[in-house]
């Protein structure tokens, strides 16, 4: 009965990591990005300087970076229950 119980206490490792790997995906490959909805629909701002805030926040949370290192910082903010700031609202999500 022991060894049952730690074989799937071990199994779910892999399968909780599976499951964040599946919805990180998904989430990145949602059409658009959070930026260019936050910006509103075109005329608001002159293209430079809408490429330009784009860009800023793009780096101030992470986008900037190759997927993995994403995934592997949202992970571990995940791991912590720290889900981050709304970019709409300036809060935090929890």
């Amino acid at each position: 009965m022991t060894t049952y119980i730690i074989r799937r206490l071990l199994l779910m490792i892999p399968t909780l990591l599976g499951i964040t790997l599946m919805v990180f995906v998904i989430s990145r490959a949602a059409p658009g990005d959070p930026f260019s909805l936050q910006m509103g629909m075109g005329g608001q701002m002159d293209a430079e300087r809408a490429a330009d805030i784009r860009q800023q926040r793009m780096k101030l949370y992470g986008y900037d970076k190759p997927l993995a290192v994403q995934y592997l910082y949202w992970l571990g903010h995940i791991v912590r229950f720290d889900l981050g700031d709304s970019i709409k609202h300036h809060r935090p999500v929890s």
